[in-house]
């Protein structure tokens, strides 16, 4: 959690209005705490991912025989800018080989639509 989480009461009420939480997740639950008084325990609630900016191989590739398939399956994930899944992007995720010392020909599908955000190239 970011943000001022120490606050002096105004005629009884804090009020955190600079809070923000970092990773997306369902269940969150707050707890205030303050000298001398019972504390309190928010109900839970769920953060979600923010838009799609960026993209990142969750599974790397690997080691492979020339002409043999990679694997495990190439996995790209799209990511909100704080590391993310965005669960809503189902755009097309291409993959090229971009350092080619060999002049290699990448085959197989290189074009994949994402699901729940995660492309899987097999």
């Amino acid at each position: 959690m970011s943000g001022t989480t120490t606050v002096a009461a105004v005629a009884g009420v804090a009020t955190f209005s600079t809070l923000s939480i970092t990773k997306a997740g369902s269940g969150y639950v707050v707890v205030a705490t303050a000298t001398g008084l019972a504390g309190a325990a928010s109900a839970g609630f769920d953060i979600t991912p923010g838009v799609a900016t960026q993209l990142a191989f969750t599974v790397q590739p690997s080691t492979s025989v020339a002409g043999t398939t990679i694997t495990p399956a190439l996995q790209v994930t799209a990511q909100d800018a704080l590391g993310n899944t965005v669960a809503s992007f189902t755009g097309d995720v291409t993959v090229a080989i971009v350092t080619n010392p060999a002049g290699g020909v990448l085959s197989g599908t290189a074009v994949v639509a994402a699901v729940a955000g995660v492309a899987v190239r097999r």
